[in-house]
């Protein structure tokens, strides 16, 4: 078995950059030696048969990475003012590496600075204007001294005071006018009721006069124009009101003649009163229309001077509200005015880029790779970055090996640069399936392959990244 493994390990040391041997070990086993009746015996060295550990190993090849490694890269388009290490150089996380010119992104970011004080500046005194505009306006309503409430208000007191005395005036004349033409009319039912009482008494002395007169046979009729009964005892006496006399004689022609005169002249007399006085109710009438019409006028005009004013008033409301709203606006303008936030996203970008500009390392390791120059724009990779002290060895196991190894089972590392010298390990991971292509999809192989990391244990080797 020794011989085996020598010759196996000198094939392997020649045709593989990096041998790994993986052992499965086997307890008691034996060695036996069958030879065929047939032959011949022929001398042979032979050695004492004992007991002794039996090895299975499988031979493997891969290369020495890093545990830990990083690649620093800048996406920044900015010269490279300074590079600060070099390869071998061992780095702590967060020290300098390299460089880039940043004083034109200093400058910018001194003039957004200025600029952004600037602006909050006028934006404090937007607001505090706007919110004292505000303030003063509702005190001003609140105490009654704005200017268009005041003048809104006034006139409609004024129109308020002039529709009640309109009213009152209306109501006023009216009654007024109510009396004098009922009083014109009472005036000319009296005069007619006199006139028809001065007609009839007319009537009466007319028929006492033509009583009186001789008929065609020359007798005359009772002076009071009644016939008289056969029998009375009064025969031939006036009735009361016919013109005779007082003490009951008879009147005479010339006295019944007067009476008539009397009562002629009592009715035209009281058809000129009568007159008079319906020309007075007809006046009245006329007048009283027109005072109407123009109290009724004057009403109609002090209520459309109140609706006026009223609306005026409710205007002068609206438009206080509404100045009060736009303040209110204002306010709110000047707050979102003074809301920078955009400008200081765009400075806080600028210190990051400023920050950026700062190349530094972002784990412990020595620097592998140095591809940062000076006055070269510095984009892309700048630095790799490994941790040399926690190596591992990057592998792959065929399947028809797979199902022998698992994680966790010792490993024996031999390079073509360190000779016989072996190194202690241990498989630290095993893919759960076989090596993919970029496109995500299954290698297609005879044999498939899986891809497996060894976690080098022994300390303080001669192993190095890359072999």
């Amino acid at each position: 078995m020794k011989a085996f493994f020598g010759k196996l390990g000198g094939w392997i040391k020649k045709h593989k950059k990096l041998t790994i041997l993986i052992g499965i070990v086997a307890v008691g086993g034996t060695a036996l030696a069958l030879m065929p009746k047939s032959q011949p015996v022929q001398m042979v060295n032979a050695s004492q048969l004992a007991r002794m550990d039996l090895e299975n190993a499988v031979s493997l090849s891969g290369s020495v990475e890093s545990d830990q490694a990083r690649s620093v890269y800048s996406t920044l388009s900015y010269l490279v003012e300074s590079v600060e290490v070099e390869v071998g150089d061992t780095v702590q996380a967060g020290d300098v590496l390299a460089q880039l010119d940043t004083e034109t992104l200093e400058y910018d970011l001194r003039q957004q600075q200025a600029s952004l004080q600037q602006q909050q500046a006028a934006a404090s005194q937007q607001i505090e204007s706007s919110e004292r505009n505000l303030a003063n306006a509702e005190q001003n309503l609140e105490d009654g001294v704005n200017q268009q409430m005041v003048s809104a208000e006034a006139q409609l007191r004024s129109a308020r005071t002039s529709l009640s005395n309109a009213e009152e005036s209306f109501y006023a004349t009216g009654g007024e006018l109510n009396d004098q033409v009922n009083s014109a009319a009472r005036a000319v039912r009296s005069a007619k009721d006199l006139l028809e009482k001065y007609q009839a008494d007319l009537q009466k002395a007319q028929a006492a006069l033509d009583a009186a007169l001789p008929g065609e046979d020359g007798e005359t009729a009772p002076i009071d124009g009644t016939e008289t009964e056969p029998d009375g005892d009064d025969e031939g006496a006036p009735e009361e009101g016919t013109g005779g006399d007082p003490d009951g004689s008879t009147p005479s022609l010339d006295q019944l003649e007067a009476a008539v005169k009397q009562c002629q002249e009592a009715v035209e007399a009281q058809q000129i009163i009568v007159q008079q006085a319906e020309n007075t109710y007809d006046s009245l009438l006329s007048s009283s229309d027109a005072t109407y019409r123009q109290a009724r006028q004057a009403l109609d005009s002090a209520a459309t001077a109140y609706d006026n004013a009223q609306r005026a008033y409710e205007a002068a409301q609206n438009s206080a509200n509404q100045e009060l709203e736009s303040l209110e606006t204002a306010v709110e303008s000047s707050r979102i005015n003074a809301n920078t936030e955009a400008q200081q996203i765009g400075i806080e970008q600028l210190e990051n880029t400023i920050e950026d500009a700062t190349i530094t390392a972002p784990i412990d390791g020595t620097v592998t790779a140095v591809y940062a120059k000076e006055g070269v724009p510095g984009s892309g990779l700048l630095f790799v970055i490994e941790n040399t002290d926690q190596l591992v060895v990057r592998t792959s196991i065929q399947e028809y090996d797979i199902t022998t190894l698992e994680v966790g089972m010792p490993v024996i590392i031999q390079t073509d640069a360190t000779g016989d010298a072996e190194y202690e390990g241990v498989i630290s991971s095993i893919s759960p399936t076989s090596q993919k292509g970029e496109d995500g999809a299954t290698v297609a192989s005879s044999t498939a392959a899986f891809d497996a990391e060894v976690t080098v244990t022994s300390a303080d080797t001669p192993l190095r990244v890359g072999m």
